[in-house]
């Protein structure tokens, strides 16, 4: 039996990887004891600085390094492709548990460590939350599968390889989906949407979940409403001419009521993807961009990057 002590003195994490395939194993038990007791990680940022994801096993996965040597080179890898990466090492003590706890909120249930290794996250801390979506009076609102296909899907699009099943999960997330719509606390008039402006624009801030709120908000959180898809086309009726800004702090996503119509049109279809095997990575040709942003004959032409990421 090989003695796996030894091994991760003289090869670190990365030793330990092949002997620890399997859950039951003893070199998964000591490898994920040692990440617990912060063990330098790196993992793979993009450039909304949101965890860099990939699929696998029908999850989303946060990309994890044993070095920041390797992380760099799969961030070189990943720029080759036409992302922005960046690379970022996980804080150890008391702040471990939050930045994975942070990276959960973000969609992710694993990381993949390596390229090899898949690891629940919910093994990595003491616990996971196991409540999503409508707020009570014991949690704000989260939204992991919101959050996670709205980046999953904005990392691909940005790259040019936006692909159909990515753009579906979004946009069927977002056709479904509960978000905050920030107020200005202002009861005698009906608490109006708090807005930015957006090059001479109106900009209301709708979020998915309080995360994202915070994050926009440091100094001080506002109120907000839990609202609907339909509450967004109802929001910009209320301002004409304005722009919904989706997780400003993050994607800072514009949305008009032509693509809120696009989006609606998209979560509602339930065509199979295209791509040769389709599924999550049937990736969409170079320069071709979904919800119609560029038509199919303009494709050799136009500008790759979609107006609504500009």
């Amino acid at each position: 039996m090989a003695d796996l002590y030894r091994i991760f003195n003289e090869e670190g994490l990365a030793g330990l990887i092949p002997y620890a395939l399997k859950e039951t194993s003893h070199g998964y038990r000591i490898l994920v004891d040692k990440i617990k007791a912060g063990h330098p990680l790196s993992f793979i940022l993009t450039h909304m600085e949101t965890p860099f994801l990939v699929v696998k096993n029908g999850t989303y996965q946060a990309l994890f390094y044993t070095s920041e040597e390797g992380a760099r080179a799969q961030a070189a890898e990943l720029r080759a492709q036409g992302h922005r990466p960046g690379v970022e090492d996980l804080p150890d003590g008391r702040n471990r548990e939050e930045a994975l706890l942070w990276l959960f909120d973000h969609g992710p249930t694993h990381i993949l460590l390596n390229d090899a290794l898949s690891i629940p996250i919910k093994e990595l801390v003491s616990e996971v939350p196991d409540y999503d979506g409508q707020p009570n009076s014991e949690h704000m609102l989260r939204n992991r599968a919101l959050a996670g296909a709205t980046f999953y899907y904005l990392q691909q699009a940005t790259s040019g390889h936006s692909n159909l099943e990515a753009e579906r999960t979004w946009a069927q997330a977002m056709l479904h989906g509960k978000f905050l719509a920030a107020c200005i606390n202002d009861r005698t008039r009906d608490y109006p949407a708090l807005a930015i402006d957006v090059k001479g624009r109106t900009g209301l801030l709708v979020y998915t979940d309080w995360r994202q709120v915070m994050l926009d908000h440091k100094q001080r959180v506002p109120p907000c409403a839990v609202i609907e898809f339909d509450d967004l086309r109802a929001l910009l009726g209320q301002a004409p001419g304005s722009l919904i800004v989706f997780n400003h702090a993050t994607c800072d996503l514009h949305l008009d009521m032509d693509l809120l119509d696009a989006i609606g049109q998209a979560g509602a279809s339930h065509a199979p993807a295209a791509g040769e095997g389709g599924g999550l990575l049937a990736v969409r040709p170079k320069n071709t961009y979904a919800l119609g942003q560029v038509p199919e004959e303009e494709w050799e032409t136009a500008d790759p990057m979609p107006d609504f990421l500009k």
